[in-house]
């Protein structure tokens, strides 16, 4: 999530509501990129652990 407030409390609201980050303007852009390389990661770890002992990723 981008917003211009850096309360804590709207931190807070926007990570328990499911935002995977948070970045308060202005931001640079190795920021927005580093949190997008979590969430990828974060997804396919996600998706490895729900896949079934000897099942294999679909192409």
């Amino acid at each position: 999530m981008v917003s211009g407030s850096s309360d804590s409390s709207t931190v807070k609201a926007a990570l328990q509501a499911g935002a995977s980050g948070y970045i308060v303007k202005p931001f640079n852009s190795s920021t927005v990129l580093g949190l997008i390389d979590q969430a990828v990661e974060k997804s396919r770890a996600l998706k490895a652990a729900a896949l079934k002992p000897g099942e294999s990723k679909a192409p």
